[in-house]
C-alpha cells in the first residue's frame, strides 16, 4: 500500500461524508415536501421560498461536522470500531442539530419542524451508509485493507488478533507475529505465522502497514526495544495494545507528565457511582414499561396459548439478584406440568447428561420442553413477563444473566461483580453465542459487561439482542 493510496482512502472517506449530508438535504427536502424523486421543479421552487442564508448554513454546518470528524474524532485519520463510530455520530449530529435550531430561531427562519427531525434522522443514516458502502467500494478496489503486524506471540498479542479479526471495518488484516525472542512458544493462533527477520526489517518501511505492539507485562524491556527500532526504520504507524485484563477500560483517562516517561490512566468503574445507577434505573424503568405497554397483546395471547394443557402461564423461579437477594424470576412456562419430578427421573436414567447440567444448569435437548415452549424458547419469548421483573426493580433490561444459588460457584473471585448490579433480561452472553459458550466465558462476559457499563454499551446490546434473536443463534 503506497502512501498516494493511503491517502485516497481518507480523502474517499471525507469525500462520502460530505455527500451524504448533501444527499440527507434532499431526501429530507423530498419527503417533507411529499414530492415524488423526479419532481425536481417542484424542488427548485421550495428550496426558492427558503432564505438564502438558510441554505448557506446548511453547508456550512455540513463543511464543520467534517472539520469536527477531522479534528476532534479524527476519523480520517484514525480507524475506529463501528459502534465507537456510530456513537461519534451521535455526538456530532446532537451538537449541529442543537446548532441548527439555535441559527433558526435567532434568525426566524422558515423551517418547519418535521423538516428540521427528519433532516438530521436523514444525517445519521445517510453516514452509516455511506461510510459501510464507501469501505465496501475501497476494498473492491483494494484500498482499504492494511497488513498489520502484531509484535508478540502470548495471550495478549492472541487477544490483539482476535479483537482485530471481530471488526472486520476497520480493514486491518493480520499478516503475522513477531517473536520477542528466539524460541518462543506463545499461544497465537497457528494461522497467523510468525515472521522473520528480513520480512521484518522489509514491512518496516513500507507505507500503511500498521504495527501492533501487544505484549505481556513482563515484556517491558522489549517494548521499549521495540518502539525504537519502528521508529528508527520509519514505521509511520504503531499502536501499542498493553496487557490489562481485569481493569476497567470504558471511561479510562490518560495524563501526561511534562518532561517525564510516565503515563498515568485514571480509572473507574462507572457503576458505583450513583448518577450512572441512577440513569440506568431511570432508563431501565421507562423502557421496560413502554414495552410492555407495547407487547401486553402479544403476552396475552401466548399466556391463553400456554394455559391449554391446563398449567399455569407464568413459571416463578427464584434467582440471585443484587446483593445476593433472591427474587422470582418469571418466564413464561415452556415445559410440561411435571417438569420438575421429570427431570431427575431423566437424569437417574442418562447419568450421562447429569454433568452437563450440574456445570450449565441447562440441557440442549431439555425432554421436558414442550413443542409450544420449544418454539417460545427460540424465539425468546419465554422471557417477556421479566418486563415485570424490571418495572419491580429486580431486574435490569441488560446485565448479567440470572443464576441460581448452586451456580455462584462458578464466579469464583469475580462473585463481586455479578452481586454488584440487577441481573439482565439480555446480556453481553446472550449477544455473544449465548448457550453455545462455555461457562467460564459466561462469566467473563458478565465481569467485563459490569466493569465497562456506559448507557451506550446498554443500548448497542439491545439492538444486537434482536439480530440475535431473529437468527435464533445459541438458542435451546
Amino acid at each position: 500500500m503506497s502512501l498516494r493510496t493511503v491517502r485516497l482512502s481518507k480523502l474517499a472517506i471525507l469525500c462520502g461524508d460530505l455527500a451524504a449530508i448533501m444527499v440527507a438535504f434532499v431526501l429530507a427536502t423530498l419527503a417533507c415536501t411529499g414530492l415524488a424523486m423526479g419532481s425536481m421543479l417542484h424542488v427548485a421552487h421550495w428550496l426558492d421560498q427558503q432564505q438564502s442564508a438558510r441554505l448557506i448554513s446548511w453547508g456550512l454546518m455540513g463543511m464543520l461536522g467534517t472539520f469536527l470528524l477531522l479534528i476532534s474524532y479524527q476519523h480520517y485519520s484514525d480507524r475506529r470500531p463501528f459502534w465507537d463510530e456510530l456513537g461519534d455520530f451521535l455526538r456530532l449530529i446532537g451538537l449541529l442539530a442543537l446548532l441548527d435550531m439555535s441559527l433558526v430561531a435567532i434568525n426566524q427562519w422558515q423551517v418547519s419542524l418535521p423538516w428540521w427531525c427528519i433532516s438530521w434522522g436523514m444525517v445519521l443514516l445517510a453516514l452509516v451508509c455511506m461510510r459501510a458502502a464507501t469501505r465496501h467500494l475501497l476494498k473492491r478496489m483494494n484500498l482499504w485493507i492494511r497488513p498489520t503486524v502484531i509484535i508478540g506471540v502470548g495471550n495478549n498479542a492472541a487477544d490483539a488478533a482476535m479483537a482485530l479479526k471481530s471488526q472486520p471495518e476497520l480493514g486491518l488484516q493480520v499478516i503475522g507475529f513477531v517473536s520477542t525472542c528466539e524460541g518462543q512458544k506463545g499461544d497465537n493462533p497457528a494461522t497467523y505465522p510468525r515472521l522473520q527477520q528480513h520480512q521484518i526489517e522489509a514491512l518496516a518501511g513500507q507505507i500503511g502497514v500498521q504495527w501492533v505492539i501487544a505484549l505481556e507485562h513482563s515484556e517491558s524491556e522489549q517494548r521499549e526495544h521495540w518502539l525504537r527500532m519502528l521508529a528508527q526504520w520509519g514505521a509511520p504507524d504503531i499502536s501499542v495494545i498493553p496487557a490489562m485484563r481485569g481493569i476497567p477500560l470504558h471511561g479510562t483517562d490518560i495524563s501526561h507528565f511534562f518532561s517525564h516517561e510516565v503515563a498515568m490512566l485514571r480509572m473507574r468503574n462507572n457503576l458505583r457511582r450513583w448518577p450512572a445507577r441512577l440513569t440506568k434505573r431511570v432508563f431501565d424503568t421507562l423502557a421496560a414499561i413502554a414495552l410492555l405497554v407495547v407487547l401486553s397483546p402479544l403476552m396475552l395471547a401466548l399466556a391463553l396459548l400456554i394455559r391449554r394443557d391446563g398449567g399455569p402461564a407464568l413459571f416463578a423461579h427464584p434467582r440471585i439478584g443484587k446483593y445476593g437477594k433472591t427474587f422470582n424470576c418469571y418466564k413464561f412456562r415452556t415445559m410440561v406440568v411435571d417438569a420438575e419430578q421429570q427431570l431427575e427421573l431423566f437424569l437417574q436414567c442418562q447419568p450421562e447428561l447429569r454433568v452437563q447440567w450440574e456445570n450449565e444448569r441447562k440441557l440442549k435437548n431439555d425432554p421436558r420442553v414442550n413443542g409450544f415452549g420449544r418454539f417460545l424458547r427460540i424465539h425468546s419469548l419465554d422471557e417477556l413477563p421479566q418486563l415485570i421483573n424490571v418495572i419491580r426493580g429486580e431486574m435490569s433490561l441488560v446485565g448479567p444473566r440470572p443464576v441460581v444459588e448452586a451456580e455462584l460457584i462458578q464466579y469464583g473471585d469475580e462473585i463481586g461483580y455479578y452481586l454488584m448490579v440487577r441481573p439482565g433480561m439480555t446480556g453481553l452472553w446472550q449477544v455473544s453465542g449465548r448457550s453455545d459458550l462455555d461457562y467460564d466465558k459466561r462469566v467473563y462476559l458478565d465481569t467485563w459487561y459490569v466493569k465497562n457499563w456506559s448507557l451506550w454499551h446498554d443500548q448497542i446490546i439491545l439492538f444486537k439482542t434482536i439480530t440475535v434473536v431473529f437468527h435464533r443463534a445459541g438458542a435451546y
